[in-house]
């Protein structure tokens, strides 16, 4: 079954956040949607307000795609964050689709939108 890249979706993917403008720490993404993504935060991801764009991979036919968004925090509780997608180039935005429409669990009911997102509990 193809999931709809409509959709949030979770996932396991190792991200790089960069904090102004440079790599600081990989995280780990637990949810991502076309808005935005929840991440655990790294320990040494001590100022997450400064997080500025967010690095991922997608592995595809042609090799493996890098790619990066910049991204607003949304909030932070204990060791997770939301991040709002605030602009991407086309082949990353691109490759956000393509990831979300891979085989996968998604959440069916939830249209994608910030709210979206599950709030960090």
């Amino acid at each position: 079954m193809t999931s709809r890249p409509d959709r949030s979706r979770d996932v396991a993917m190792l991200v790089t956040i960069y904090m102004n403008g440079m790599p600081f720490a990989m995280c780990m993404a637990e949810r991502i949607s076309l808005s935005g993504m929840v991440i655990q935060l790294s320990p040494w991801a001590l100022y997450p307000e400064s997080i500025s764009e967010v690095a991922f991979t997608r592995e595809t036919e042609r090799g493996t795609e890098r790619h990066r968004a910049a991204v607003v925090l949304d909030e932070v509780r204990d060791n997770r964050a939301r991040l709002l997608f605030h602009s991407m180039d086309s082949q990353a935005l691109e490759a956000l689709i393509n990831l979300l429409a891979d085989d996968g669990r998604t959440d069916e009911d939830e249209p994608d939108n910030p709210a979206s997102l599950p709030r960090i509990n």
